[in-house]
């Protein structure tokens, strides 16, 4: 029989994605509107919020939690590995340094592709 460990890991770069990582913006705004939706109608009896229509916070929570999927699926530029953009460098390099200038490791690889 095999045992499963049920303790929980962090991410190597948890901080990186609660600060920057959209998906966990969203899902955090998405949570405090899930709140505000469950103490809504307590609110409501009080005579709060009278005003707020049947159905606007949980079509808001909705938005904003599809906005969150589809932000965890779609790539960030400004974290770690964020960036699938390649540039051809087009210049070759003078046949006389063969390449001991340092040109070899501004190309990148053999095909001449940089990852930014």
């Amino acid at each position: 029989m095999r045992v499963v460990s049920l303790q929980p890991k962090f991410k190597s770069d948890w901080k990186e994605i609660t600060t920057k990582a959209w998906s966990f913006r969203l899902m955090l705004i998405a949570s405090v509107f899930a709140g505000i939706e469950a103490l809504l109608p307590l609110a409501t009896e009080m005579g709060w919020f009278d005003q707020i229509p049947v159905g606007l916070v949980a079509t808001i929570t909705f938005v904003v939690i599809v906005g969150a999927m589809l932000s965890r699926v779609l790539m960030q530029t400004n974290m770690a590995g964020g960036s699938n953009i390649v540039i051809k460098v087009e210049e070759e390099c003078d046949s006389c340094c063969s390449g001991s200038c340092g040109c070899s490791s501004i190309r990148g690889g053999a095909d001449g592709s940089v990852p930014r």
